[in-house]
């Protein structure tokens, strides 16, 4: 990158943001972020929140351990945020147990914490928790969550401190490109130019780069999850992901707990329009109330549980199940953020960490082609967009991609 350049980032959410926070560090770059509402309006303060580094693969584990290593520092960074350090906790029956195992020895190459727990030690470390006696745990114990409304407006604020140029509710039309190079993006006041742009706009991507000529090869779900009313003590929880429960939960602010629920027959649905917001999602409340009560079996808290928050968002999976992170094939200086699955705010320090070594042209700290916009099967894209698939189906979607 030239020493004096201009970055825009189109999307608010915590990609965008994280990306803009770690870019704007470095002297002779301009950064800014246009998003088409308040930021944070989409999928970012709607999420779980939960995040650990005990993924499947290489690449996600260096990104993600970079992410809980930056979630740690931001604490000191950020006024007004903190990361809560409580560890993850992540259960598995017998069948997945065994693959869990195989892992082990990649978890400790990259010093992923990986503590095994049968189901007896989970119960005497957290007397709250009810499980099975079949189920083991893998304890993270760096892991740990954040609380979204917290750490949107927190990085939201440690951006504009070093000078990122936030322009809410400012939508694009298209980017500008012109001879094959992306030269800015198109918005109702004109052309806001640019040496790069990174459209991290989620589950907007089709619309943003329709006119760049890429379709980005995801299925996108409606995700919900639900805080309880304030409990009389504490919730004495690490943040949990149970697998075979198909269900999380943590602690949350004010003595409440989070809980998250998959919708495993539930078809995917399709890219959001422009102008259409998460605000506007819906979800059979009747079905939810029945699902809330059956995964509350998995806890107790001591008393009676009501819910009084419900949070509906949009994940999002592409073909291998992984991320699509780098240039938009084709077009020079035009690069992509999207796919992060259901764990996009879990990466988003450790990917915008990551895209700002590659927006300023510095040798990124992981190995980026795993997540080239332009690894997949032709043939297979084909396939995979024209099958329309539900929920439960996306979980076995990871490692089909032959990877170009």
């Amino acid at each position: 990158m030239a020493a004096s350049a201009r970055v825009v980032i189109v999307g608010g959410g915590v990609t965008g943001l994280s990306t803009a926070y770690h870019l704007a560090q470095r002297s002779g770059v301009e950064v800014v972020l246009l998003e088409k509402g308040p930021v944070g309006d989409g999928s970012s303060t709607r999420a779980g929140g939960i995040c650990t580094s005990q993924l499947w693969a290489q690449v996600p584990i260096q990104v993600r351990v970079i992410a809980l290593r930056r979630f740690k520092e931001l604490s000191e960074e950020l006024p007004d945020y903190t990361y809560h350090d409580v560890g993850c906790l992540n259960l598995f029956d017998p069948e997945e147990l065994e693959l869990r195992l195989q892992m082990k020895k990649l978890w400790d190459q990259y010093s992923v914490a990986n503590e095994l727990l049968d189901a007896d030690e989970m119960r005497r470390r957290w007397p709250a928790l009810v499980i099975e006696d079949d189920i083991h745990g893998f304890l993270d114990e760096r892991g740990g969550y954040s609380e979204p409304d917290e750490y949107v407006p927190a990085l939201a604020a440690g951006c504009r401190r070093r000078g990122v140029d936030i322009r809410e509710f400012t939508a694009i039309s298209e980017p500008a490109i012109e001879s094959g190079r992306c030269t800015g993006v198109r918005t109702a006041s004109g052309v806001v130019e640019a040496d790069r742009v990174l459209s991290a706009t989620h589950a907007w991507s089709d619309t943003v780069l329709a006119q760049a000529g890429y379709q980005m090869p995801c299925k996108l779900f409606v995700h919900q999850r639900f805080v309880t009313s304030p409990m009389p003590r504490p919730v004495a929880l690490p943040a949990v992901n149970h697998h075979p429960g198909g269900c999380y939960f943590r602690p949350a602010d004010g003595n409440r707990m989070l809980l998250g629920i998959g919708s495993p027959d539930r078809m995917e649905r399709p890219a959001l329009a422009a102008d259409e917001r998460m605000a506007g999602l819906t979800i059979d409340e009747e079905h939810f109330a029945r699902e809330r009560e059956r995964h509350l079996r998995h806890v107790d808290l001591g008393g009676p549980i009501s819910f009084e928050i419900t949070k509906i968002g949009i994940t999002a999976h592409s073909v291998d199940g992984e991320p699509i992170m780098g240039p938009v094939p084709s077009v020079e200086g035009l690069f992509v953020a999207g796919c992060l699955h259901s764990g996009g705010f879990a990466y988003n320090p450790g990917a915008g960490y990551v895209l700002a070594e590659m927006l300023a042209d510095e040798t990124p700290s992981v190995d980026m082609s795993y997540y080239a916009a332009d690894r997949f099967d032709p043939a297979e894209v084909q396939e995979f967009m024209a099958t329309k698939i539900r929920e439960g189906e996306q979980s076995h979607i990871r490692g089909r991609s032959k990877r170009h």
